[in-house]
């Protein structure tokens, strides 16, 4: 699979399963956003969607643009999904959160 491909599947991946066919062992996600704990490795990143889905439960993902040169990719996404749990040190609101975001990924 090319790097696009690779990178639209991680991201309309419906199960654990296929997360962890996709993304390797030795993972990193180098974002600190809202000063979660780091994730450094395939099983840490399936931690950290498991928490996401928990507190987004009807989260919905699509990319808006995707553009991929040699082994890196680049995905505006956009978010969508009511916070149902807690964010961090925040607690549930049940507002929707309606956004917009850049990922780049290196295959």
């Amino acid at each position: 699979m090319d790097p696009k491909t690779i990178v639209q599947a991680f991201v309309n991946a419906v199960n654990w399963h296929a997360i962890e066919t996709l993304v390797a062992t030795g993972f990193t996600r180098h974002s600190i956003a809202a000063g979660e704990i780091g994730v450094r490795s395939r099983l840490d990143l399936i931690k950290f969607l498991r928490s996401e889905y928990i507190t987004f439960p009807d989260a919905n993902e699509q990319i808006v643009a995707i553009l991929g040169e040699d082994d890196k990719v680049a995905v505006r996404m956009h978010f969508r999904g009511t916070q149902a749990g807690s964010l961090g040190t925040y607690s549930p609101t049940s507002k929707l959160v309606d956004s917009e975001y850049l990922a780049i990924y290196r295959i």
